[in-house]
């Protein structure tokens, strides 16, 4: 049995359900409708589910849980709940108007810390989570306000109270400079956990602090978890803190000498790692490395709000439209326009796929602005070039390059784009200083969860290039009417 049949077997005596008529209407013999029902055949194809469950007349949320079931057992475990992950995190991105906060502490502080820190000892025991909670609270406040204020972490993303204090600290201190070790495992278990870690890593981006992440792989469970001591460390300017994985005990340190011994160790072990990301800020550099990613040498996937637009922009429109006072605007112009070439002449490889939501479709037509390129160098596209471009895309619904997604996520994230095929990938994400900030990353990892993810998504996530084509009319009959308005109006 599996938790699809149990779960079958249960609305079959539920609704008593003919087992028979069920079979007719699916067009699959009674001795087959028996066998997936008592899990001694795998379940159905899609298209048979889903007849089972139109003949069962189920309730959304009997469908809601069959449905789970049958992703569960059809997929496995691992796959399923790593594909769910992804969706979740392409949900639940912080946009730009992000405000993260400190942390409160409570109210109860452990006697020895109502000291005045500078007599305290050399060397002292914390015995709690309340007193690490403390420790950590005071040293990385002070770092955070020290003119060039710098942060060596060599622990995991798991830290709730730690992150959500690390992305409060921007606005204390202008000039921290923060930089993390992480273990990254390879199983298929651990390649769940190292998603789950990006959930508190990627609101540190948003908050503009200049943090820099490594990683190595290892079993994450074996170099953590068993009896490993004081696994984790925590370093400032001033002080150290060695603790267990759990944060509940550790030694913090206020000498120099071990200290330095610590951040010489760290280095050593931070020169011995790779850059999960490379972040990406700037225009020109945008273009120069995003331009030579490989999207035409294998299937490669999009998923963000609004369609991808830029390969239809002209030389023209990007001369009327960008600044004419941004510093280097010629060097831009350039490096856009050979972007933008590069980026035309995959079109017709038909190896790149672009998942968008209505909703994101029409933001842009309301706004004219399009998140890959930065509002601070443009203005707002004008009704006319809007519709241009939204034309321009129509010949690729058709074919299934350009399509929409259904639920859940159309309701994705309006700060989050995924882009990534085989080989690399990008997030792409505004910042709190309204920036645009590209992490590239090429980690095999991440790469494999998440074109696994975007090559999983099939008609059941997405609605067809027709059904698309229909609504960008829509959406383009919409703009051409507020168009005549305004028109008659002057």
């Amino acid at each position: 049995m599996s938790e699809f049949s149990d779960m079958f077997s249960y609305l079959v005596r539920k609704k008593d359900i003919q087992v028979y008529a069920m079979g007719q209407y699916c067009n699959t013999d009674r001795s087959t409708m028996y066998k997936i029902i008592n899990g001694k055949r795998k379940p159905p194809t899609e298209e048979v589910f889903n007849k089972i469950c139109d003949f069962m007349h189920l309730s959304p949320s009997e469908y809601e849980e069959f449905r789970i079931t049958y992703d569960l057992t059809r997929l496995g475990r691992n796959v399923y709940y790593r594909r769910k992950n992804v969706e979740q995190f392409m949900l639940d991105c912080p946009d730009s108007t992000y405000l993260p906060s400190v942390p409160p502490l409570p109210q109860s502080t452990p006697g020895f810390l109502a000291k005045n820190w500078a007599d305290m000892p050399p060397c002292l025991a914390l015995t709690s989570q309340l007193e690490f909670n403390h420790v950590l609270h005071h040293i990385l406040i002070a770092e955070s306000n020290k003119e060039e204020g710098h942060i060596g972490l060599m622990l995991q993303p798991d830290n709730e109270f730690l992150y959500g204090l690390l992305a409060g600290l921007k606005s204390a201190g202008n000039h921290l400079n923060i930089e993390q070790i992480i273990c990254l495992g390879k199983t298929e278990e651990q390649e769940i956990v190292n998603l789950s870690y990006l959930k508190n890593i990627v609101p540190l981006y948003i908050c503009s602090l200049k943090y820099d992440l490594y990683y190595y792989h290892d079993d994450i469970n074996a170099h953590y978890r068993n009896f490993n001591g004081f696994s984790c460390m925590i370093l400032t300017s001033e002080y150290a803190i060695t603790c267990t994985s759990d944060y509940k005990s550790g030694i913090l340190y206020h000498d120099a000498k071990a200290l330095a011994m610590m951040w010489e160790l760290y280095t050593s072990y931070r020169d011995r790692c790779t850059p999960l990301f490379h972040p990406v800020y700037s225009v020109l550099e945008e273009c120069n490395i995003l331009g030579n990613m490989g999207w035409d040498e294998t299937p490669s996937y999009a998923i963000q709000p609004e369609p991808c637009l830029i390969p239809y922009i002209t030389p023209e429109l990007l001369e009327r439209n960008i600044y004419p006072d941004i510093p280097g605007r010629e060097n831009m112009i350039a490096s856009l326009t050979n972007f933008i070439i590069k980026g035309r002449k995959r079109i017709p490889n038909n190896n790149m796929h672009h998942y968008h939501t209505r909703h994101g479709i029409k933001l842009f037509a309301e706004t004219g602005r399009l998140q890959e390129i930065p509002q601070e160098i443009y203005h707002p596209l004008s009704p006319e070039e809007r519709i241009f471009l939204l034309d321009s895309i129509l010949p690729y619904c058709s074919g299934g390059y350009y399509r929409l997604l259904k639920k859940p996520l159309d309701r994705m994230s309006e700060n989050v784009h995924l882009c990534v095929n085989s080989t690399t990938g990008y997030l792409l994400f505004t910042n709190i200083c309204n920036q645009n900030v590209y992490l590239i990353f090429k980690e095999p990892g991440l790469l494999s969860i998440f074109h696994d993810y975007a090559e999983s998504l099939s008609d059941k996530d997405l609605y067809t290039g027709e059904e698309t084509a229909q609504y960008i009319k829509s959406v383009i009959q919409e703009l051409k009417t507020q168009k005549g308005q305004v028109s008659r109006l002057k």
